[in-house]
């Protein structure tokens, strides 16, 4: 039997990490504005050297590759929950959340980038949008991975909404792009995420941010609500 292969040694220590919850009923952007800011990177200050790497996680696309996977065992229970428009059981997407950050953080320690110095990594913040999206989805999270370092609710009222969802349903092949699912997204969505609003505003954890007005407006007020709590 040849012996064991021996595991990629880790050039650094873990990193620590930040976690940002982005909140906001279907059409508002989450998606848009977390990628924005993760292809402009912060700069380093003297305090933040090297500038923390940003990583967006989204629940949707983790539940819609895992659903393209044939050999997921949760495949099935993602398509009945998604043409119902929920994103299914917490310890699932809980888990699967987890495995995403820990595959990024392990890729970090590997390679033992952004530092001077062996042993020398920057943050890793991650941007979470669309959960948790119901209050028992809190503590799981929290208790498994970590507490959020803010919480962002991107508001905006619900004809801007529909416009959107209805412009982006022209070209989408998103089972929860169609009519009826789209409404019933906006109905779980009030009654699932108020609680999980007030409950971080409870906190002192929550920023609304008006996400009605053009991408490079609502991006700019992103920038500075998350610049601050990263110190930058």
């Amino acid at each position: 039997m040849p012996p064991p292969i021996p595991p990629t040694p880790l050039k650094s220590s873990p990193p620590k990490i930040k976690i940002i919850f982005i909140l906001g009923p279907p059409g508002i952007g989450k998606g848009t504005q977390c990628t924005l800011l993760t292809q402009t990177p912060f700069p380093p200050t003297p305090s933040k050297t090297p500038s923390p790497t940003i990583h967006h996680l989204s629940i949707g696309e983790i539940l819609r590759t895992e659903l393209s996977n044939p050999h997921s065992k949760w495949a099935p229970i993602i398509r009945t929950n998604m043409a119902s428009g929920r994103t299914g059981p917490p310890e699932m997407t809980v888990s699967m959340l987890k495995s995403v950050m820990d595959g990024k953080m392990k890729m970090k320690m590997e390679s033992g980038e952004g530092g001077e110095g062996e042993g020398e990594i920057g943050e890793i913040v991650f941007l979470i949008d669309g959960f948790p999206r119901s209050t028992d989805r809190i503590a799981l999270f929290e208790s498994t991975i970590s507490p959020p370092t803010l919480v962002i609710s991107l508001t905006s009222p619900l004809h801007i909404l529909q416009s959107r969802l209805l412009y982006r349903a022209k070209t989408s092949t998103r089972i929860d792009d169609g009519n009826t699912i789209m409404q019933k997204r906006f109905e779980q969505h009030v009654y699932a995420t108020e609680p999980v609003i007030a409950h971080y505003r409870e906190r002192g954890l929550l920023v609304e941010i008006d996400g009605s007005g053009s991408v490079e407006v609502v991006q700019e007020e992103m920038r500075r609500v998350v610049g601050r709590v990263l110190g930058l």
